[in-house]
């Protein structure tokens, strides 16, 4: 078994993935400089990526799919991906496994029945609007789909009190521009903060933009940061944990637990 990290790993790193994957697995890294650790290119991978079994990182450069006729796993180095807690709807409530004291904590997910500690009641997307109406802070989470995909628009930001908050940590998308702008321009509720925002890549959209065509992180009442809510203490440390534990179960011939819904879309 043949295992290449798609990543300039430290000592550390490598020291780590060898420690954790069973014994026999032959673990190879990129080759020369780089610009980003992060990154590997074609050149300083193609003559592993040829034999290798498993990859394992954050990028992949183009054409090495191609050449690499044994390859039977990828484990990517990217944010879980859930309906809720790690990514869903958490209202009156960061969007953390933290809950506040004499907070009422409501929860929507696809799957309802699956519960969680830290959310007081739990709904189904049916009652969307039902929980939406009774928040004060709606921290909104969620993978980009194609049933997610301009999930919220005027219909459901016209249920939301006025003194809402609508925090959006997930992809920017997944909000009907034009419906946002009017609710923030006209009062329909207190304000927004974003860490992701509307874009629009050709050749879907034209022109292509990757930013608010209406100027959305101007407006008084938004605050934002750009694709930084990923940007954690351990947040670093827990890919690459994760990422090897796909790995290691693959190995051993157990289903990875963190799969890729090909049904699901996340």
């Amino acid at each position: 078994m043949k295992a290449l990290c798609l990543w300039h790993a430290t000592d550390e790193e490598l020291k780590y993935v060898k420690a954790a994957i069973p014994s026999g697995t032959e673990i190879v890294v990129p080759e020369g400089e780089y610009f980003s650790r992060f990154e590997c290119t074609y050149s300083s991978i193609a003559r592993h990526a040829v034999a290798a079994d498993v990859f394992l990182g954050w990028t992949i450069p183009e054409g090495i799919p191609e050449i690499s006729k044994n390859l039977k796993m990828l484990s990517w180095f990217h944010s879980g991906v859930d309906d809720l807690g790690e990514i869903g709807f958490l209202t009156q409530a960061k969007q953390c496994e933290i809950k506040v004291a004499n907070m009422r904590v409501l929860g929507v997910r696809r799957n309802k029945d699956r519960q969680d500690e830290n959310v007081d009641t739990m709904y189904g997307m049916d009652d969307l609007h039902l929980v939406l109406a009774q928040c004060d802070y709606v921290a909104f989470a969620v993978p980009v789909t194609g049933k997610t995909f301009q999930l919220l628009g005027e219909a459901e930001l016209a249920v939301m009190k006025p003194s809402a908050l609508l925090v959006n940590c997930s992809r920017g998308n997944l909000i009907k521009e034009r419906s946002l702008y009017k609710a923030l321009t006209t009062g329909r509720f207190r304000g927004y903060a974003a860490d992701a925002w509307p874009y629009y890549a050709w050749p879907r959209f034209f022109p292509g933009q990757f930013e608010p065509r209406l100027q959305l992180h101007r407006l008084p009442n938004v605050i934002g940061s750009h694709d930084q809510s990923h940007n954690a203490d351990g947040v670093l440390e827990r890919y690459i944990e994760f990422g090897v534990e796909n790995v290691v179960e693959f190995i051993n011939g157990r289903p990875p637990s963190r799969e890729v819904s090909l049904d699901l879309g996340y």
